[in-house]
């Protein structure tokens, strides 16, 4: 019984406060081991979230978005040797489909 969360990579501090709150959270009806699973399944979606917040606010901005987004290959997806998924390959999604989808309070950040 601990009371913390161990973690192996850095995160911003307002990562750290996210993940303590959530941790005193999940205390109230949880016992260590079982948030530990829960956070950890929620780690790599807040290691990647870390590093596109380049300037650590807490908020992904729309040029941080965009800086990750040109970061990336500008390659086709490669066909899955299974198949694509509903037989499909991905479909491209305009940059404000996208935003408008991850931006939830509208506020022009994904938070």
């Amino acid at each position: 019984m601990g009371g913390a969360v161990s973690l192996t990579v850095p995160l911003a501090a307002s990562n750290k406060k996210y993940l303590a709150d959530k941790y005193t959270t999940l205390s109230l009806d949880n016992d260590d081991e079982t948030i530990q699973q829960q956070l950890n399944n929620s780690l790599a979606g807040i290691i990647l979230f870390d590093q596109i917040d380049c300037d650590h606010s807490g908020s992904v901005s729309t040029k941080e978005l965009k800086r990750m987004l040109y970061s990336l290959p500008r390659k086709k997806p490669v066909e899955p040797a299974e198949g694509w998924p509903d037989n499909s390959p991905p479909k491209f999604v305009p940059f404000e489909d996208m935003l408008d989808t991850l931006d939830t309070n509208k506020d022009g950040d994904i938070t």
